[in-house]
């Protein structure tokens, strides 16, 4: 049988990891205790799925065959459709905002913002703008809205991306 491991508890929601039937994966599920119905978020059973992050709302989750190469997902709750946002090497989560999601990749680098209401990814580490810009760090995300900051020479600086406007 599948044996159930990393049991997260969210409001009413009750989030775990199962083994695959195959035994070489695994696949994240959730438990609606409103609803009284057991969900499936993920369907790889051969790469390892991971409960990233919760509003209750929406999910992130990740899923990785090796470790190195890994992908995040949404999940909506209100349509149970898990939508991929990235497939890349060197992944780090940073935060959620609702449907929006923040993340940074190692070897691009970049700070990527996703906007779920529009889809669209912005590298915002990707514009000539800030190409004097040197040691960038994520400070937060609030709906749209996404705040890091760096330097410009000596002077550390906050920069404000408006995921709505697409706006810097």
């Amino acid at each position: 049988g599948k044996d159930a491991f990393e049991i997260q508890f969210i409001d009413s929601k009750v989030f775990y990891r199962s083994t695959s039937s195959q035994g070489s994966g695994n696949e994240l599920f959730y438990y609606d205790g409103d609803g009284g119905v057991n969900y499936q978020i993920s369907d790889d059973s051969q790469r390892r799925e991971n409960l990233v992050a919760t509003d209750g709302n929406y999910a992130v989750w990740s899923s990785s065959a090796d470790y190195a190469t890994g992908q995040f997902f949404l999940y909506d709750f209100s349509t149970h459709q898990s939508t991929k946002i990235v497939d890349s090497y060197g992944l780090a989560f940073l935060g959620m905002s609702g449907s929006n999601v923040a993340w940074y990749v190692v070897n691009t680098p970049g700070l990527f913002f996703y906007n779920g209401s529009t889809g669209r990814t912005t590298n915002l580490y990707n514009n000539p703008a800030f190409s004097g810009e040197s040691s960038q760090k994520f400070e937060g995300l609030s709906g749209s809205n996404l705040v890091w900051s760096s330097y410009v020479g000596t002077d550390r600086e906050l920069r404000l991306y408006q995921g709505d406007t697409g706006t810097t």
